[in-house]
């Protein structure tokens, strides 16, 4: 039986079906099994909402009830005081004079003890004083000595302090890998400093000279043309298409997850994209994909703009597992309305990080590490879509992998 091919999609060569580039041209080859766009329903997601507790503190409340009027008790004035009488003259006894007694001699004796022990009491602080003072001379007069002998032995104990005066530059070099794909990459190995709250977005490295181009590692694509072959495609469901100079993913129906993957042969780990919503984004989301194993099978990274929040975690097994708690944090980063909002997502094995407009939102630590696969964007409708469907505007995208 001969093996199946499949023609290439440049030059019409048969090559076999688990070829990942032309046998003749060179172009790359996807995989029968891989779908540049899926559209699946999406199972029914608890819609961010505001908590109870703060509608009730919002709404407002009813004005408290006037209080009761107080009765005063009538005033009933004290009664009049009695005319005063005379008091009656006390008949206090007469106390007849007693003879003189005699003093006893106790008290003298007493005085005399009293004395004699303050004077001993003085004759031992007199006696300390004088000690203390001698014994404090005897050991000042020592001090000079002591300190010679130190100052004389410490440079042979101590001996003399090396420092290490490699300048910082050829630190740096030897930390970084050497700029590969003619230093278009950006740096890609991502590691926050210990102790450091907010992480550094990472920065490019240099300017590509070409605003569409797909190499090795690195993808760039403003969406001026179509030369990188991104999905252009329309059904019942949704379009997907090149439009106004970028890239747009169109949902039509309600409760619908709808994506496109990156048109790239390797595991992309971070993009940066500008995005914007017509209208605002009510009753819709969009976000990435990443670590996409299969239609049951990644992670996402997903904002709502109207609802002025975002959501990282896992879609598993036809369910949508949130790491983020709460599951829809709010964010102030977002710019509303129509306005373009610069994203920037790194999808690492470990962990995950989220950027708006260049401020640090979110950094999730992955239960367990994840697997490198595809990386996809996509548009999200929910139950309260508008009528005319929900649109996203993608363009100025990059992705690209670790450097190695």
């Amino acid at each position: 039986m001969s093996e199946q091919t499949k023609p290439c999609e440049f030059c019409g060569y048969p090559n076999s079906l688990s070829a990942r580039a032309c046998e003749a041209c060179g172009q790359p080859v996807r995989s029968a099994a891989q779908e540049p766009t899926v559209m699946v329903q999406r199972p029914a997601v608890e819609k961010p909402e505001m908590p109870p507790e703060l509608k009730e503190a919002l709404e407002p409340s009813a004005p408290p009830p006037s209080p009761a009027e107080q009765t005063m008790p009538a005033y009933t004035p004290p009664p009049a005081p009695e005319p005063a009488k005379l008091r009656d003259i006390h008949q206090y006894p007469v106390v007849q004079p007693k003879p003189p007694q005699k003093k006893s001699k106790t008290g003298l004796i007493i005085v005399l003890i009293l004395i004699g022990g303050l004077i001993c009491l003085l004759a031992m602080i007199t006696i300390g004083y004088f000690l203390i003072r001698n014994l404090t001379t005897r050991a000042q007069s020592s001090l000079p000595s002591l300190f010679e002998s130190v100052a004389t032995e410490a440079p042979a104990l101590v001996g003399e302090a090396t420092f290490d005066t490699k300048p910082l530059e050829a630190t740096i070099e030897a930390l970084l890998p050497e700029a590969t794909l003619e230093s278009l990459l950006p740096l890609a190995t991502y590691i926050p400093e210990l102790g450091q709250a907010t992480p550094e977005k990472p920065s490019v490295l240099s300017e590509p000279p070409s605003s569409q181009m797909a190499r090795d590692a690195v993808i760039v694509d403003d969406f001026e043309t179509d030369v990188l072959g991104w999905a252009d495609i329309s059904d019942d469901i949704s379009v997907h298409q090149y439009e106004e100079g970028a890239y747009t993913i169109f949902v039509k129906q309600p409760e619908y997850i709808a994506w496109t993957t990156v048109p790239v042969d390797f595991s992309p780990y971070y993009t940066d994209f500008e995005v914007w919503v017509p209208g605002g984004g009510e009753g819709g989301s969009y976000g990435v994909l990443c670590h996409f194993q299969n239609d049951w099978d990644y992670y996402y990274v997903e904002i709502d703009l109207w609802e002025q929040s975002y959501s990282i975690g896992r879609y598993l097994d036809d369910e949508y597992q949130p790491i983020t708690s709460p599951a829809w944090p709010a964010t102030s980063a977002l710019k509303t309305g129509s306005a373009v909002n610069s994203v920037y997502v790194a999808c690492e094995l470990e962990r995950i990080t989220l950027f708006i407009n260049d401020q640090f939102v979110e950094q999730i630590d992955l239960p367990a590490p994840a697997v490198p696969g595809e990386m996809a964007i996509f548009g999200s409708t929910w139950e309260n879509m508008p009528a005319g469907g929900f649109k996203v505007y993608f363009d100025n995208f990059r992705a690209w992998r670790p450097v190695p």
